[in-house]
């Protein structure tokens, strides 16, 4: 046997690199490159397997990979997802997900400066049964595959099954990935990336907490759990939220204000009794079944017009093109669904509270007064009494700008609006501090900036509150 001691090319190691996916998830990787690959670009060979490169295979890895980068490659050994340091779930083998993934990895390394744009893959078992699959799929880069001890019919000739049956030996293998999987990451890998984000629970909480302040005060909220900016991503979703919760606030507020003022003024009668049913029926909802119910109804309307009339997912159609005012016409026609779902629980909570004011101020002297030097009945109303009756109303609007906030949370995830609220509940469910804090930060603002605003009304109404 012939020791080789000398390669062609000065080799560099990158022992932990984060490959981000499609959907957000970043896998682990160790790559091998020749020192000269940034001046000189140099083809990518990828092996994509689930043996937890920095223990299992670290030792095996340490001398194949390194000796193809000495001749010219980069060399990427990357763990599945969810095997070894990579973040998400593995649920089978050779699923669409993994194949998916293996695409976005051999994409990213097509586009990085040390490569050349071509890539390929290797692999024993595993590692050469999804390079076949891979392959099938033909991803733009990929030129070639070196596999061994893997096969394109697995149901026939596969170490797993033997002529269509499923050998006995799946119940050794299944316990061994389990074993596998079982496995924490590396500590000194977890211990790296929560300093990054400044979530080790081993420094103080004060220090953490002073440094996040440190961060918000420079407009900084940190990072994803993913490596993303949480403040670029933050401005975007908050555009989104806005502008459904201000149309639908001006929307609700207006409508409820108007009809219970009227009902006031038919106390008793048929709309009075109409819009107190109707009020109270809403009230006793909550939020998240409105939208739900609304949603089912205009899959209904469209299923018998036989015509998509309602839509009731997304900000507007996936890869339409238009003009500008058709995109506008697009995303208007998108809205209204979700808008009707928070200006209806919007109605409901002023419509009752304006009547109950404008009830309070319709036998005062002052409207009286009004009608006995000349004034109609219907100024009378509208001038003096409706606007004695808004001031404790619009205090009351701070109150209810919080709760539609907090109902445009479920609203945004079941219309499929990417704003704050939806982007809220998908950061809890990943445990992604940061982004729960931008949100909650977000939420306070509003609700002060609505507070001001209720203020500035209040004293447009009640000129004795002014200075």
């Amino acid at each position: 046997m012939r020791t080789v001691d000398t390669l062609p090319h000065q080799v560099r190691e990158d022992e932990y690199v984060r490959i981000p996916m499609s959907d957000g998830t970043r896998l682990a990787a160790r790559i091998w490159r020749p020192v000269e690959s940034e001046e000189a670009p140099v083809p990518a060979i990828l092996e994509f397997i689930p043996y937890r490169r920095r223990d299992l295979t670290a030792q095996r890895d340490s001398i194949h990979h390194p000796y193809m980068a000495g001749h010219g490659y980069v060399c990427a050994r990357v763990d599945l997802r969810g095997t070894g340091d990579s973040e998400g779930v593995l649920e089978d083998e050779y699923l669409e997900q993994e194949l998916s993934d293996a695409e976005d990895t051999l994409a990213w390394l097509a586009d990085q400066p040390w490569c050349d744009g071509n890539t390929a893959m290797m692999g024993i078992s595993w590692g050469g049964f999804n390079a076949l699959q891979v392959a099938a799929r033909r991803p733009r880069s990929l030129g070639a595959i070196v596999t061994a001890s893997s096969t394109d019919d697995r149901y026939s000739d596969d170490v797993h099954y033997m002529g269509g049956c499923l050998l006995a030996d799946n119940l050794s293998w299944a316990s061994t990935m389990f074993a596998y999987n079982s496995s924490p990451p590396d500590p000194e890998l977890v211990d790296a990336q929560l300093d990054a984000l400044n979530l080790n629970d081993e420094t103080p909480l004060a220090q953490r907490y002073v440094t996040w302040m440190s961060g918000v005060f420079s407009g900084d909220f940190g990072q994803t759990i993913q490596g993303g900016d949480v403040s670029d991503q933050m401005l975007m979703k908050a555009g989104v939220t806005l502008r459904l919760i201000v149309v639908a606030t001006l929307i609700g507020s207006f409508m409820g204000i108007a009809i219970g003022a009227y009902a006031a003024i038919r106390q008793y009668r048929a709309f009075d009794k109409a819009a107190t049913g109707a009020s109270f029926f809403v009230l006793s909802i909550p939020t998240v079944v409105i939208a739900i119910v609304i949603q089912v109804a205009a899959v209904a309307v469209n299923e018998t017009l036989g015509v998509q009339f309602f839509r009731y997912s997304g900000e507007y159609t996936a890869g339409f093109e238009g003009a500008w005012w058709e995109m506008l016409v697009n995303r208007v026609y998108h809205a209204i669904l979700p808008t009707l779902v928070l200006a209806l629980a919007l109605f409901a909570t002023f419509a009752r509270y304006q009547r109950n004011m404008m009830l309070d101020v319709l036998g005062s002297d002052f409207v009286r007064t009004a009608m006995a030097k000349g004034l109609t009945r219907r100024k009378a109303l509208f001038k003096h009494a409706l606007r004695t009756a808004m001031i404790p109303t619009i205090t009351y609007f701070t109150f209810t700008f919080g709760m539609l906030v907090s109902g445009a949370t479920f609203t945004e995830k079941i219309y499929a609006w990417q704003g704050m609220g939806a982007w809220l509940i998908d950061s809890i469910a990943r445990q992604d501090v940061h982004v729960v804090a931008a949100v909650s930060f977000f939420m306070a603002v509003t609700i002060m900036v609505a507070s001001l605003l209720s203020d500035i009304l209040y004293a447009w109404l009640d000129p004795r509150v002014r200075v």
